[in-house]
């Protein structure tokens, strides 16, 4: 039987340190988020960037979906781990990161796997759906505005084929998910409601893993 054991800090940071092999412009651009973004924490940590990148190279998706791009780290790690005939639908509200990511995947040789959608991701997936790409997209990455999980995780079953992997980022919303008070409340009870509903939802095998600030795999059945 496994020990079990607390994951205190330096067993996180041990398992980190002995496992990153961070491609330098994912370093470059991340370095560059934190020097000039006031809300740098959004970037996916490098772990858990590394782990979904190992993730595409095995499942070899045609068709990706992101949703909440910011300045384009997560973006150009998938881009680069997908092949070269694989595409990323991106959907980022915020316009004024675009020129910022663009730069990266210009770099990376990547570009042409992104199709950038700056509008509300909201409107993104309907418009999606409405197209007819239901059922089309093999792997789903969200880490967006967490008060919108529960919209995404409806719209992103109907766009996700079966057998095809949805990621969710920040379930564990800098461990909030745990506390019985709060400074505000809106978003730990959003959290803690759409973690207790995807844990009951059976259309879905899920498995969640602490890496970064959490998060939970979906594999639709």
């Amino acid at each position: 039987m496994a020990r079990k054991y607390e994951m205190t800090q330096a067993i996180y940071d041990y398992a980190v340190n002995h496992s990153l092999k961070e491609p330098y412009l994912t370093v470059e651009l991340r370095d560059e988020t934190f020097a000039t973004e006031r809300a740098a924490r959004m970037v996916s940590s490098p772990e858990q960037m590394q782990f979904i990148s190992m993730l595409l190279k095995i499942l070899n998706p045609k068709k990706c979906l992101e949703i909440g791009v910011f300045t384009g780290y997560s973006t150009l790690w998938m881009a680069m781990a997908i092949a070269e005939d694989s595409k990323i639908i991106a959907c980022e509200y915020n316009g004024r990161y675009e020129d910022f990511a663009r730069k990266y995947w210009k770099k990376a040789g990547v570009e042409h796997k992104v199709d950038l959608r700056i509008a509300k991701a909201h409107d993104t997936l309907d418009q999606l759906i409405n197209e007819g790409a239901a059922a089309t997209f093999d792997f789903i990455y969200i880490d967006a505005d967490k008060l919108g999980y529960k919209d995404y995780l409806e719209k992103c079953h109907t766009l996700l084929r079966t057998g095809g992997l949805m990621i969710f980022d920040n379930v564990f919303l800098f461990g909030e998910v745990i506390k019985d008070e709060h400074v505000n409340d809106v978003l730990p009870t959003a959290m803690k409601d759409f973690n207790k509903q995807l844990h009951q939802d059976e259309r879905f095998d899920i498995s969640m893993l602490p890496l970064g600030d959490g998060m939970t795999l979906a594999y639709k059945k």
